[in-house]
């Protein structure tokens, strides 16, 4: 600082910052006005030119006659004071500003008074100017809160409370507010509470909206007459009225949905559900199975989703229910069948009626004329006779053949149709049958050869159903079969099983005709007038015949190649230890059954 010897003879005016000598001169005037000291702070210049602070206290003294003598002044160094407050003012301007920056209202009050508050906190409580009682708050809140009582009761706790209270109020003109407070502490002492308000009145009409929408998807859901379920990760979140149901379960939320799926699905809708999540697509239709409480089997088809529930992706699931579907398919096939099999039975009439009338119409014209040359010696006359007698013998064969394979088919049917199965050489068996046909063959200018792999092979068959059955494919060999053409019946063995194939090279069958072959009243050619005698039962027998050896019969064929039908038979025994010697020598009888089996097939 100055020593006296700098100052004395100075103007004051010299030293003071000119920034301040209006207020310094204007505190003097009033001291000595007022003959009172006057305290005023101001920046003095110092030795090495610089200002610094200082407090003055100015102090006018006078003589006796009360004339103004002079002033005398205290200074004090007040730099250091000036900066912490300088220091501090900026502090509070930062504070001004992060809670002007706030989206919400701040407001900081003690016991009595406000303390601070935002612009937006003003604006919420109406407020002009900077200053406020917290009185005059508490009235606005009173007077526009929709249950005030409430709050007031509520604000007891919130003073008391050292950690974060926080609420909403809803204001009567329909606006909400959403506070938190703590309480603010200074020396370790409780110096208030801070409040931060924020308007959420559009988030709560959303969050409302929101929920109405929720509330309608969920009252959609539960009257979908379809099962729904959301699930992450097969964990059940939701399920409506409809899945419950179809499983018989009161609440799935919080089952897996395993539990309900049929083991032979489990795999295959993970597999699906992963597929969901990774890749983010909608899942197809895709029937399933799947098993409610009492063990039940439904038939379902199930499609899936992946939807965003609060952020996290999850899988809506739709099930339709295919029970009623799959019985109305049911029903549909069964008409189909029936309308099918009235339709062949239909055919199969007609077709018996033109099978038993031609050879009556045959017989009685042969009977007929047989009536006019009776007594007749003319040898041309007996010829004659004698041609009608072999038509008339043929023709009863055949409504014999056809009489026998109706009453066999209703036998089985029935289940009075038997076998008697023996211990025999099947080779031999066959090898006899070939024999004995070999002459009528021949007769339609056809070759018939027979081939084995093995000389014996004794296995239990009824022989008098093996000789039908390869009547029955021989005699077909032959009508389907033009002259010059040939069949061949070949045996082959293995360990388990023995196959007879009877193949000719005939006319073949049609490729979409190898379904139907083996159907009852079923024939390649339906037409009545079809190049070809025959019922549509013969093949059918034949079928039955082999499965009642627990055997099988299969076709392959081949239009203009030719045909080959395939019998496996079962390579076993039965317990005896006699081989049955099946006599299959040209006798009347058994010249017979051949008529009769070959009785359809014409020169």
């Amino acid at each position: 600082m100055y020593t006296p010897s700098d100052v004395v003879g100075n103007n004051i005016v010299d030293y003071i910052y000119k920034d301040d000598l209006k207020k310094t001169f204007s505190e003097i005037m009033y001291a000595i006005q007022t003959r009172e000291s006057k305290r005023v702070e101001c920046r003095v210049r110092i030795k090495t030119g610089n200002f610094v602070w200082v407090e003055a206290i100015f102090s006018p003294f006078f003589d006796q006659e009360g004339n103004l003598s002079g002033l005398y002044g205290v200074l004090r160094d007040i730099e250091d004071r000036k900066k912490i407050i300088k220091e501090k003012d900026k502090n509070i301007e930062k504070f001004k500003a992060i809670i002007e920056s706030t989206k919400g209202g701040i407001c900081v009050h003690d016991d009595k008074n406000i303390l601070e508050m935002n612009s937006l906190f003003k604006k919420m409580f109406r407020i002009e100017g900077e200053q406020c009682a917290a009185e005059k708050i508490l009235d606005f809140t009173r007077n526009n809160l929709k249950d005030p009582d409430t709050f007031f009761n509520r604000l007891e706790g919130i003073f008391k409370s050292k950690g974060i209270r926080n609420g909403r109020l809803e204001t009567k003109d329909g606006k909400v507010y959403e506070y938190y407070t703590k309480m603010i502490y200074k020396d370790k002492h409780v110096y208030g509470r801070i409040w931060q308000i924020f308007d959420v009145t559009a988030q709560v009409k959303y969050e409302e909206k929101l929920k109405k929408k929720e509330e309608q998807y969920r009252k959609f859901f539960e009257l979908m007459p379809d099962p729904i379920i959301v699930h992450k990760n097969g964990l059940i979140l939701y399920a409506n009225r409809a899945a419950e149901e179809i499983v018989k379960v009161e609440n799935l939320v919080g089952r897996s949905m395993l539990d309900f799926l049929h083991d032979d699905f489990k795999k295959i809708v993970m597999e699906r559900v992963k597929e969901t999540y990774e890749n983010g697509v909608t899942l197809p239709w895709l029937e399933e199975k799947i098993i409610d409480m009492d063990g039940n089997i439904i038939d379902v088809e199930v499609a899936a989703t992946p939807v965003d529930l609060d952020g996290e992706i999850v899988s809506l699931v739709v099930i339709r229910d295919l029970r009623q579907k799959k019985e109305l398919e049911r029903n549909r096939m069964m008409l189909n069948e029936a309308m099918e099999l009235e339709r062949v039975r239909s055919e199969f009439f007609a077709n018996i009626s033109h099978e038993l009338r031609t050879p009556l119409n045959v017989i009685l014209g042969a009977v007929q004329l047989m009536q006019i040359y009776i007594n007749n010696e003319d040898t041309k006359i007996q010829e004659k006779l004698s041609k009608y007698v072999k038509m008339m013998r043929r023709n009863c064969y055949r409504l014999l053949r056809l009489v026998n394979n109706l009453i066999d088919i209703t036998k089985i049917d029935s289940g009075y149709f038997e076998i008697n199965q023996q211990n025999v050489d099947i080779i031999k068996l066959s090898e006899d049958i070939v024999a004995s046909v070999e002459e009528y063959v021949e007769r339609f200018g056809l070759k018939i050869f027979f081939k084995t792999d093995r000389k014996e092979r004794v296995i239990a068959v009824d022989p008098d159903k093996i000789e039908r059955i390869l009547l029955n494919l021989i005699s077909n060999a032959i009508k389907f079969t033009d002259v010059g053409g040939s069949i061949f019946v070949n045996i082959s063995n293995d360990e388990k099983y023995v196959k007879i194939s009877v193949k000719d090279t005939g006319i073949g069958i049609p490729k979409e005709k190898l379904g139907l072959i083996f159907d009852r009243f079923r024939q390649v050619d339906k037409s009545l007038s079809r190049n070809h005698e025959g019922s549509g039962i013969g093949l059918s027998l034949v079928k039955a015949l082999v499965e009642m050896h627990d055997g099988e019969i299969a076709v392959t064929s081949e239009e203009g190649e030719g045909s080959e039908f395939t019998v496996i038979l079962p390579a076993r025994t039965i317990e005896t230890k006699d081989i049955s010697l099946v006599d299959r020598s040209i006798t009347n009888g058994y010249v017979e059954r051949i008529n009769i089996e070959f009785s359809d097939i014409y020169s």
